[in-house]
């Protein structure tokens, strides 16, 4: 698989400190801790590019070009999975707002995350929109809004400022729907992998805020932030927190908080974005099924091992979502791969599968799938768990079949998809709950969770 990287990057930031540019066995750009040592201050690689390796001390190419000196164009330059170094997801817990509000215009939160790299240096990127389960699924946010954000260590000191625009404001303003990616955030002292960090952020909207539900943040009303989570303060107006770090006690409910939209920088490894519904979201966990304060199907599985960001919300149908996605698309391309979680809440309303006589299951995931390998992300495909009474005595008389017959399809593992999760055969047993794995009928507990987590079945 071929990876495009974002348009337009200087030498700097395709190089670190002590690395080499070498082509056809020659010294092209040499880096500093000051900045470039010798060299063109940008590259412009034309026509067709071989494979690229970079790694720290030395970059190989195997380019067979013209070397121009301007600036290097994304268009000319690929880079070859999974040796070369992109601009991807390098912290885990990020997704997309699922709500707004109208009646403040204020929020503070900070959100807790994990690293998936050495990070020297990140970006924050921010969407002034939400998802929410009545069209266009994908919503602007009725006003502009304003984001400030700084980064903090796992004990609260401050160790990145966050500015934007080069540099010209410490205030990312962004319109309706659209997105703000804020300049480098040279940290002051780097972020080693798998460490934990925060990420303060103050949103102020003209009109409204957006911010998150669910998603792991599971903080008792009024406690202060622990290991594992976040929350927020909000209203009319509210205490910004910028410059000042640290936990602090807030009076939200327990499952508000705003996080980045993503937070990305240099990195080889592979990340993940799910696209899902409530049950990626932990709905029915009642508190974090471990201090990494992830929640869901998938994600207390997958952290182990790759960045996730979770482009899910709640009542979420593959047969309405897949072709409102556009904001979700642009996210995804920082990821190496994606996952497609969904198919429940479409066969709770009698969908068909397969869309004979219209747009079925089956081929709106299709649509999903394609609409995701056009941008060069492979695509995993997960089984449906049951939905039952509350008891968990029957199965649901009209979600069943449809589940059953989307089931036996995924685990063919249909043509152009590049495996299979089998999420069912953890959870069910006879079209039922294992005991105690649910208790709406519809979402996994805390138990169901961890048992999935545990399986040890769960990986790509």
């Amino acid at each position: 698989m071929m990876k495009t990287l974002s348009p337009q990057y200087s030498a700097t930031e395709l190089l670190r400190a002590g690395e080499v540019l070498l082509v056809d066995g020659s010294a092209l750009v040499e880096i500093e801790s000051n900045g470039i040592k010798s060299g063109p201050s940008a590259i412009n690689l034309s026509g067709s590019v071989g494979p690229f390796h970079r790694d720290v001390g030395i970059v190989i190419s195997a380019l067979t070009t013209q070397v121009n000196y301007s600036t290097l164009n994304s268009a000319d330059m690929q880079f070859g999975a999974p040796y070369a170094k992109k601009i991807g997801f390098v912290a885990s817990r990020t997704s997309e707002p699922t709500n707004m509000n109208g009646a403040n215009r204020q929020i503070y939160a900070r959100s807790k995350h994990w690293s998936y790299d050495h990070l020297m240096a990140v970006k924050l990127v921010y969407w002034n929109g939400y998802l929410e389960n009545n069209a266009p699924y994908e919503r602007l946010n009725i006003g502009p809004a304003t984001w400030q954000a700084q980064v903090e260590s796992a004990e609260g000191e401050i160790i990145g400022r966050v500015t934007w625009r080069g540099g010209a404001s410490d205030s990312g303003q962004i319109p309706p729907g659209g997105f703000a990616i804020s300049d480098w955030i040279n940290l002051s002292r780097p972020i080693k992998n798998s460490e934990g960090f925060f990420v303060g952020q103050f949103q102020e909207g003209a009109s409204s805020i957006v911010f998150t539900t669910n998603q792991g943040l599971l903080i008792p009303t009024g406690s202060v932030i622990p290991d594992s989570g976040e929350c927020a303060t909000f209203g009319v107006t509210t205490q910004n927190r910028i410059g000042i770090g640290g936990p602090f006690t807030t009076s939200s409910s327990a499952n508000l908080g705003a996080r980045p939209s993503a937070i990305i920088g240099w990195t080889k490894n592979r990340s993940i974005i799910i696209f899902g519904d409530s049950r990626q979201g932990g709905t029915s966990e009642n508190t974090a099924i471990d201090y990494l304060g992830l929640s869901g199907e998938l994600e207390p599985s997958l952290s182990k091992y790759f960045a996730i960001h979770k482009a899910n919300y709640a009542s979420c149908r593959a047969t309405r979502d897949y072709n409102a996605q556009s904001a979700r698309l642009k996210l995804a391309q920082y990821a190496t791969d994606a996952i497609i979680s969904l198919g429940i809440n479409d066969a709770q309303a009698g969908i068909p599968f397969d869309g004979v006589a219209g747009v079925g299951i089956k081929e709106s995931i299709i649509a999903i799938k394609d609409n995701l390998t056009a941008i060069g992300l492979p695509v995993w495909l997960s089984t449906v768990a049951p939905k039952t009474n509350v008891g968990n005595t029957i199965t649901d008389a009209v979600a069943n079949p449809i589940r059953v017959q989307q089931n036996t399809w995924v685990r063919t593992c249909p043509a152009g998809f590049s495996g299979v999760l089998d999420i069912d055969k953890i959870v069910s047993i006879n079209d039922l709950w294992v005991a105690g794995y649910a208790n709406d009928g519809l979402h996994e507990t805390n138990i169901g969770t961890a048992a999935i987590r545990d399986s040890g079945l769960i990986k790509i």
